[in-house]
């Protein structure tokens, strides 16, 4: 578990620093972290204002390991302002050595995609 826990923290802060989406003239920004704890990974995908308005953003992630399969989608609508951060999901997983996991968090503004975020981990 150590060994796995000890990967997975020197994978997440490579694909943190890939997974943040921010670009000019967009309204917001897609960010997501994934964190080795002593239960699994904790993951967390967050919105960053940019400007002013109202965005919609959906936090999918897809888990495959000995397990199974599990998949979870969290979303929400949610008025952004210039600097704020709104955690979209926050959750906690376990995952067995030599497991899958794909993060999205995909931000959109009048039917339009503004921002995403994607992490993946494993073989």
């Amino acid at each position: 578990m150590r060994r796995l826990l000890s990967t997975l923290g020197l994978a997440c802060t490579v694909l943190m620093s890939a997974g943040t989406s921010t670009a000019t003239a967009q309204s917001a920004a897609a960010e997501i972290s994934i964190i080795p704890t002593a239960q699994g990974v904790e993951i967390e995908g967050r919105v960053i204002g940019l400007d002013e308005g109202e965005v919609q953003a959906a936090l999918t992630i897809v888990k495959s390991d000995s397990g199974g399969t599990s998949n979870l989608t969290q979303s929400r609508a949610i008025g952004i302002h210039r600097g704020e951060r709104h955690v979209i999901g926050k959750t906690t997983l376990s995952i067995q050595p030599g497991g899958k996991l794909s993060v999205e968090l995909s931000v959109t503004q009048d039917g339009a995609e503004i921002a995403t975020a994607v992490s993946t981990f494993g073989p």
